[in-house]
């Protein structure tokens, strides 16, 4: 609330007719839809209705999670899945145009790491997972005293690269997130090899 954003979704709630103490909230039936793309600026496209006719039902507890479900703004999830991507091509491109510093063995390594064939898809596989490993790092960083991301780049006295695979190897052993940050951190290792 307070910014210029479009509203994306509506919940419509139908109360039970007996409905007459709010103590019976809890153990009431309630009728519901939802309407998406609501744009009051797009005088073409309409708001869509889900379900397209009729209503569901179900409990305030069932209302609350798919009002939580709501608050997921589709947009923002694909304006985030297209910057991922351009960011993936990118690094992706980067990694493609250091030829003279040994490309095709980022390749092979990138392939004996994630356990597959060496090429393009294995290469954009490598930097989606070094970007999750980024973006949980940075999620976890101030809970768990562990320095940011863009605190490891500011620091003049330790290359961003062994900054951070310090930084992940506190998080494997010492937090645990071993899953998430180990094949990260295997990628990070062969590129300090070069």
């Amino acid at each position: 609330m307070g910014r210029n954003e479009p509203i994306e979704h509506a919940l419509a709630i139908r109360l039970p007719q007996g409905l007459r103490e709010t103590s019976a909230l809890t153990d009431s039936e309630f009728e519901f839809c939802i309407f998406t793309d609501l744009n009051p600026y797009d005088l073409v496209r309409k708001a869509e209705r889900w379900p397209a006719a009729g209503w569901l039902s179900g409990s305030l507890a069932n209302i609350a999670d798919i009002a939580e479900t709501l608050t997921v703004s589709q947009r923002l999830i694909n304006e985030s899945l297209e910057l991922l991507e351009k960011a993936v091509r990118a690094a992706s491109d980067l990694m493609g145009q250091a030829t003279d510093l040994d490309f095709i063995g980022f390749e092979h390594g990138f392939g004996q790491v994630l356990q597959q064939r060496a090429g393009t898809q294995t290469t954009w596989m490598a930097m989606v997972i070094i970007a999750n490993a980024l973006a949980f790092h940075d999620t976890i960083s101030a809970a768990f005293d562990v320095p940011s991301v863009s605190s490891i780049r500011s620091d003049p006295e330790t290359s961003s690269l062994m900054g951070l695979r310090s930084a992940w190897r506190k998080i494997m052993y010492g937090i645990n997130y071993w899953p998430i940050f180990h094949v990260a951190d295997q990628l990070l290792d062969l590129l300090n090899e070069r």
